[in-house]
């Protein structure tokens, strides 16, 4: 006797019921991804450019007005308000997008945060703080050194998510403000073959 489930045939033995078991799990394994600034909350946090001449400011800008700058060889960036526990904890949350985590963790889906910040502590005491429903394994801050992730945010986040294929994860909902962010990793999931559905808000 043989059971074909989701075009993969099972053919009986002794432990062909754990081996479903373990392919349901790791198939149709979901999980739903939320970006933190401008996504979850709204902080007072600013993107700094200095002149690399006189280090005289020359913007200041929020996470949505950073997503459309180009960066200039004579610029120098400066997150370091990205990694103040203190402003963030003060931020705004976002109730529309928190009402849609707390319904998938209510329907028994893993969450995860994938954040362009350099922090993760931080980050993992602001969601207990205001008690969003986090594991901290899933917690991904992509511009801390220890997770050795390179290249642009988009594409350290993409790399964020491999990590949570890597974990059995096939299925995932990928809410952020950033298109780039979101076209960027949807690429990179296609060429897995997982499923993914986004939503820029």
């Amino acid at each position: 006797m043989i059971l074909i489930l989701l075009g993969k045939i099972f053919p009986r033995s002794n432990n062909w019921q754990l081996k479903i078991l373990n392919y349901v799990n790791t198939t149709l394994k979901k999980i739903y991804v939320f970006d933190l600034d401008d996504t979850l909350v709204l902080t007072e946090a600013r993107v700094k450019i200095y002149h690399t001449e006189d280090f005289s400011l020359v913007h200041s800008f929020t996470p949505i007005e950073f997503n459309s700058y180009e960066k200039k060889a004579n610029h120098l960036l400066d997150f370091d308000d990205f990694d103040c526990f203190e402003t963030l904890s003060k931020g705004k949350l976002i109730t529309q997008n928190l009402k849609i985590l707390r319904r998938a963790h209510e329907l028994g889906y893993d969450i995860a945060i994938v954040t362009a910040r350099s922090n993760k502590p931080a980050v993992v005491q602001f969601l207990l703080e205001k008690k969003i429903p986090v594991d901290s394994s899933l917690v991904y801050a992509v511009s801390d050194p220890s997770f050795n992730y390179d290249g642009s945010v988009a594409e350290r986040k993409s790399q964020a998510f491999i990590d949570l294929y890597k974990k059995g994860y096939r299925d995932f909902v990928y809410y952020d403000d950033n298109l780039e962010n979101l076209e960027k990793v949807k690429e990179t999931l296609q060429k897995k073959h997982a499923k993914i559905s986004t939503f820029q808000v």
